[in-house]
């Protein structure tokens, strides 16, 4: 993933989008253990099949956000507490 896909997979989930699709749930679970050195197909299934079951999905997204986010030094553009928009 480079950074402009991760923007465009950001500013996707905000509204008035519906939020995460599958795909961009996917992409950033596949992404965010390659680049914390989980590689082999069978550990990264391992790591989605947890995130499936696991109740705060919320958190796990936000905190893959955040990795990607400061990894491609992505900027955001807020009003109050509402994100509006990535760059």
């Amino acid at each position: 993933m480079d950074r402009k896909e991760f923007i465009d997979i950001c500013n996707s989930m905000l509204p008035p989008n519906s939020g995460p699709t599958n795909q961009n749930i996917d992409t950033l679970i596949t992404e965010y253990c390659i680049d914390k050195g989980k590689t082999k197909p069978d550990e990264i299934d391992k790591v989605k099949q947890g995130f499936m079951i696991c109740m705060d999905h919320g958190s796990l997204i936000a905190q893959m956000v955040d990795h990607f986010r400061r990894k491609f030094e992505v900027t955001e553009v807020t009003k109050g507490n509402e994100i509006l928009k990535f760059y």
